[in-house]
């Protein structure tokens, strides 16, 4: 980022160069940084004294006083600019330099009104593009990927946990949703008195609050968050609502849904109760999405879900050979200690060459060193794949002859839509 920002401000074109070559180097170091030597760092491809003086100030401050300078020197909204697909510095930089735009929203009128269709290098496409993008980051707004969903519960309970043990997670993260929306948490608890979270991590948005209900936000995370106490006679009927679409409590079983047994019997002591007088066998908070899941659970158990364990390998991975931070072996190797029986390598094709892609001899090469681990009794399988660029007229990355080469192919529009 430091390299594009200097770029925004027309800063001296070699060490712009410096900061966005060295980034793909030290991303591939997976050591802390205070573990290596000054000559290890400098042995790094892209490296020399000057970086290692910012790489060593970040080490030791946290930040990089370059960078703060150039941060206070560009309008804060003018960085959410590159979250715009296809947008570069470039054009980012006529953006705000010729058209005045430094946030989302005036480039949202501008492109409604169609002033960037007139300007130089942009045209209706890049318009229409550019719309796309918008439309795509405003519905992903207050919204987290599972995996960052699930730390950010984490770390309420971690902060909570001290004044209300009994706290735990429910809805949307306890289900596995892939994307969060909401983090929701219960307290079963006999104490009635209203609910009060003083936590600095914490900001509550007070018109949305109820006595026993708090809601607000945490940190800078714009995804919302609920924390409610239950009482500890209806909590597990709490819960079970909580941890199920909708539709999964309305569904009907001979003429009832469990949303009527919750409703009749908020009192049971165990999920598997409510099940039971349903006539029906527990059902995992992942399955609960008012589909076939009622029928599956005829004849199966919670036993028979998908686990880790049940994997037996990985299809798109990628190596050092292309953007990697581990060697094919490596890689290989992990995922035959992991018990898989296949390992499936799709390094990026040579059009993607911002992410080192395999031009057709280094293709070869790699399927040299395949062969070679394959040749091995008792070793786990590599497959051989690519993740082809789709190109402008909708061809692959390389001839026909080296395709019909691979044991397969992902296919992956980059750059031309």
């Amino acid at each position: 980022m430091t390299g594009k920002i200097m770029e925004l401000h027309e800063g001296d074109p070699n060490r712009i160069r410096s900061y966005q070559n060295v980034g793909f180097s030290l991303g591939k170091v997976l050591e802390p940084f205070s573990t290596l030597s000054d000559a290890d760092l400098l042995r790094l491809q892209g490296v020399g004294k000057g970086l290692l003086s910012a790489i060593r100030e970040i080490e030791n401050t946290g930040t990089l006083q370059e960078l703060q300078d150039l941060l206070a020197q560009t309008p804060e909204g003018l960085l959410d600019l590159f979250k715009i697909k296809g947008l570069g510095v470039k054009k980012i930089k006529v953006l705000w330099k010729e058209l005045g735009l430094d946030n989302l929203n005036d480039l949202q009128i501008a492109c409604e009104n169609g002033s960037i269709a007139t300007v130089k290098g942009f045209g209706t496409k890049t318009q229409e593009s550019i719309l796309a993008s918008l439309a795509f980051l405003q519905s992903q707004a207050g919204k987290l990927r599972m995996n960052k969903g699930h730390e950010l519960a984490q770390d309420i309970l971690d902060a909570l946990r001290p004044t209300f043990p009994s706290i735990q997670v429910v809805g949307e993260v306890v289900q596995g949703d892939e994307t969060i929306q909401l983090i929701q948490c219960v307290i079963p608890t006999e104490d009635r008195t209203p609910l009060v979270i003083a936590h600095p991590l914490f900001s509550a948005d007070e018109a949305a609050c109820a006595p026993f209900t708090w809601r607000g936000g945490v940190n800078s995370h714009q995804v919302q968050v609920e924390i409610q106490k239950v009482s500890l006679q209806e909590s597990v009927g709490k819960i079970m609502a909580l941890n199920s679409k909708v539709p999964h409590l309305q569904k009907k079983i001979e003429g009832q849904s469990l949303q009527e047994i919750l409703y009749k019997q908020p009192h049971l002591t165990s999920e598997e109760s409510y099940y039971q007088a349903l006539g029906s066998a527990w059902i995992a908070p992942e399955m609960r999405e008012g589909r076939n899941e009622f029928e599956w659970a005829k004849t199966n158990s919670p036993t028979d879900l998908v686990t880790w364990e049940s994997l037996k390998g990985a299809l798109h991975n990628h190596s050092t050979y292309s953007d990697g931070r581990h060697s094919l072996q490596e890689m290989a190797s992990f995922a035959e200690s992991l018990g898989w029986e296949y390992f499936g390598i799709a390094d990026h094709s040579q059009t993607a060459a911002y992410a080192n892609g395999l031009p057709a001899e280094r293709v070869m090469q790699q399927w040299e060193e395949i062969d070679h681990w394959n040749a091995q009794a008792g070793k786990i399988r590599i497959l051989k794949s690519i993740e082809s660029d789709i190109l402008v007229d909708g061809s692959l990355d390389y001839p026909d002859e080296i395709l019909m080469g691979f044991d397969y192919v992902v296919a992956s529009v980059h750059q031309t839509l």
